[in-house]
Order: C-alpha cells, then structure tokens, then sequence
C-alpha cells in the first residue's frame, strides 16, 4: 500500500479514520489521532473542522445560561436591597431575591441533554407526581428555592466551563492554523 498523499512511498499505517495509507513523514505530521492512531491529511483537517464546531456548539448555550443567570442574580439583589430600604423584614427581603434567583434556572432550557429515563421509568414518576400532589408541590417549591441558593455556585461553574471552552476552540483553531500553514 502506498501513502495517499506521497504515492511514489510506502505506508507505514493506515488513517484511523478512513484506512487510506500513510507514510512515515505523514504519520509524524498528524495533529489529530484516534485511539493512538494517526489520522490522514484529509482526515486530520476534517476532524479539526469538527472540533471546531462541536466546541462552538457547547459555547452558544452556556453563554445562554450566564447571560439569564447574572441578569436574575442582578435583579435579585436589587430587589433584596430594594425591599429592605423599604421597610421589609429581612425574611422577605431574602425570599424575593431567591425568587429571582429561581428563576435564572430557566436557562437549564437552553441545554441540549435530554433526559434519558425510559419512557418506563419517566412514566412512572409522572404517575408518582399525580398520585401524591401535595408532596410534589411541596419537592417542587423546596427544588426551586434549592437551585435559588445555590444559583451564586452555577454562575462560577458556567464562567469555568466556558473559559474552558473557549481554550479548546482557542487551541484548536491553533492546530487548524498550523495544519494549514504546513500543508500549503
């Protein structure tokens, strides 16, 4: 088998992704591996270009999320001062913000995880939920104020993941660069 890219050399391997022959100068210029095996130029560049969108599709809801999240946790806030500036008991002052705060969960939308119950076990906890609804409003209402307290902890865990994101899109789009530099 010959290199699909230098047809006069032997392959020493083959792609991972597409089995085409690759020579050794080849396999040392792979950016891109699978399971420890060198990829094609064609390959390579492709598997860049898909980094680079499933990073960018990440990116887009958990920016999503942020936004929503500081714009509930702002509101919160004002309306904790707000209310105590007015006269509230301090009790009130804190329900509204966490109220608000609650709300910033909204932004759990925008996810693209489903749930992955079976239909089965989905089935039966909306059975649960009619059978017994008081407890289920009661879990939701305790849930939501739950998520409301802990809305402080999500907007740091959003800001860390899409720092991270960005680095890998960053580093990416590097290799990209490189990749084409070296091959032109």
């Amino acid at each position: 088998m010959k290199c699909i890219t230098h047809p006069d050399i032997d392959a020493v391997s083959t792609c991972a992704r597409c089995g085409a022959g690759i020579c050794q100068d080849c396999t040392k210029g792979t950016f891109y591996q699978i399971e420890n095996k060198p990829l094609c130029k064609k390959c390579n560049y492709e598997t860049g270009l898909d980094n680079d969108r499933t990073f960018k599709s990440f990116l887009r809801p958990k920016q999503i999320k942020m936004i929503i999240f500081l714009v509930t946790f702002v509101i919160g806030l004002v309306l904790f001062f707000y209310t105590k500036a007015n006269g509230h008991t301090t009790f009130s002052s804190v329900f509204y913000m966490l109220l608000s705060w609650g709300f910033g969960f909204i932004g759990n939308f925008f996810d693209k995880n489903l749930d992955t119950r079976s239909v089965k076990n989905q089935a039966k906890d909306a059975i649960l939920e009619v059978k017994h609804p008081i407890a289920t409003l009661i879990g939701k209402i305790f849930g939501f104020f739950l998520m409301a307290i802990s809305s402080p902890i999500q907007i740091i865990a959003l800001l860390i993941g899409i720092v991270r994101v960005k680095k890998q899109i960053n580093e990416n789009a590097i290799v990209l660069e490189r990749f084409i530099s070296q091959n032109n």
